[in-house]
């Protein structure tokens, strides 16, 4: 087994970098809060110089203020020595009196295409969820200044508008998928990876260097080599993230704008459809349409991400011109509008469902990345949460006709109502969330709670179950 690369570094720092002391740091923590009085954090930490150094900063500024700072480090796996890095890492944190604690990556999709994409989102998944279950709500990671301006640059190379320009925001919720309403904060956007460097270097703290991080086939790889000569071409680290906090600025702007344009022309239903009016909108610029629809999507479909931009770009600059009725399909979702009477509906495209989930009493799933389903704690029948079918809607006309839920469940758009989750017995028994409809069990629910959130404005409420 090969040994991990470890670096002694002296108490000057060869790389130039100003070691980060408490007031800077405190000032760091500011512009990412608030916090508790005595704030309970967690912080991933590799073992590299960058997520180590915040981590002795983080673990200090949390002392002071009574509260609690507990290291996160996950093991991919990837490499022979990444386990002996954890451990070393354990102890390093351990002898500073700072907590700490090893996750494990244990999923076939190690040897997929794409293995550092799917390692970070699975690093993320696994401490969110380990955030939740400890009853921490906020996650620190040390992204920095040479991280911002790399994906500016990766995804002004692949085309991306201004949300990707943007590049990475200090904070921001975490989606269910990846762990959920936990706070992903990185205080250190802003500042130099060699400062951080130079912090571990006033402690004498050696760190992990990573042999991935010198390999060439990674585009963050090639881009670092190319630093000095983007800089000399003006294209400096620190201009770079500099337009990037531009186009975050702009993003907050259109976001709000776009919150504004959806509070005054959508008709929000809590069944987990969305229905539009004032249509054509004549007088909305395009680009707030395009972001709209992009937010639309995400939400609705259930989806992680939306479409390429350039299909959403598409599909808003022909949606006007088509001739009714309209029914399209785009990201897993169908925009349906009959005629000019009726609104613009937006819902979950039935055919792309394929969860199917198994349930147990007393547990919670969440199903299709739009809602949460649980049976009741008083329910004795296991089963599988899946798709309403057409027949389930036929079972529940045969017997529940008469019933007042039933009745406003008819009112439904036909096609929202194929896209509601149905609890499906081991015996066979067939449950409907919405309905209240229950057959040999008790209390089954069904809230929606997509992966992606709409927005945070207030919507006018449309009629539900």
């Amino acid at each position: 087994m090969s040994r991990p690369f470890l670096l002694k570094t002296s108490t000057v720092s060869a790389l130039g970098g100003q070691p980060i002391g408490s007031s800077r740091f405190s000032e760091m923590m500011r512009t990412i809060g608030p916090f508790e009085v005595a704030p309970r954090i967690a912080v991933g930490v590799s073992g590299g110089s960058d997520s180590l150094g915040l981590a002795f900063l983080l673990n200090q500024w949390a002392s002071t203020k009574g509260g609690e700072a507990i290291a996160l480090t996950v093991d991919h796996g990837l490499r022979p020595e990444s386990g002996s890095e954890a451990r070393q890492v354990k102890k390093w944190l351990n002898s500073i009196g700072m907590s700490h604690r090893t996750l494990r990556w244990m999923n076939s999709s190690k040897n997929i295409t794409g293995v550092q994409a799917a390692a970070r989102f699975a690093r993320l998944k696994l401490m969110g969820k380990w955030c939740r279950d400890n009853s921490i709500i906020h996650l620190l990671i040390a992204h920095h200044q040479e991280d911002q301006s790399d994906t500016f640059l990766t995804r002004l190379a692949s085309g991306s508008g201004m949300d990707g320009l943007a590049a990475m925001p200090k904070s921001r919720l975490l989606t269910f998928h990846e762990g959920g309403g936990i706070r992903l904060l990185r205080p250190l956007l802003n500042t130099p990876s060699a400062d951080l460097s130079a912090t571990l270097e006033t402690y004498s703290q050696p760190w992990v260097s990573d042999p991935s991080n010198s390999d060439a086939q990674f585009i963050r790889t090639r881009l670092q080599a190319s630093r000095k000569t983007l800089a000399r071409e003006g294209l400096s680290t620190k201009r770079l993230t500099q337009a990037s906090a531009r186009a975050g600025r702009d993003r907050a702007t259109f976001e709000l704008t776009v919150s504004r344009f959806l509070a005054d022309n959508a008709l929000y239903s809590p069944i987990g459809y969305i229905s539009l009016i004032g249509f054509p909108w004549s007088n909305i610029p395009q680009s707030i349409l395009i972001r709209a629809f992009t937010k639309l999507i995400a939400t609705f479909s259930g989806a992680t991400k939306p479409p390429s931009l350039r299909k959403i770009e598409f599909f808003v600059e022909n949606f006007r011109t088509q001739k009714l009725p309209f029914n399209r399909t785009l990201g897993g979702c169908r925009f349906i509008w009959k005629n000019t009477d009726k609104p613009f509906l937006i819902v979950r495209e039935s055919g792309r469902i394929k969860d199917i989930i198994k349930i147990s009493p007393g547990e919670k799933v969440h199903w299709d990345g739009r809602f949460i389903v649980g049976l009741g704690n008083m329910t004795k029948i296991s089963g599988y949460v899946r798709k309403l079918t057409q027949e389930d809607i036929a079972h529940i006309r045969r017997f529940s006709q008469n019933g007042y839920n039933f009745k406003q469940y008819e009112t439904l758009p036909s096609p929202v109502k194929l896209g509601l989750p149905a609890i499906e017995g081991l015996d066979g028994c067939i449950k409907i969330p919405h309905l209240g409809y229950v057959v040999h069990t008790r209390e089954p629910w069904a809230q929606f709670s997509p992966s992606i959130s709409l927005c945070e404005s207030i919507f006018n409420g449309a009629s539900n179950l």
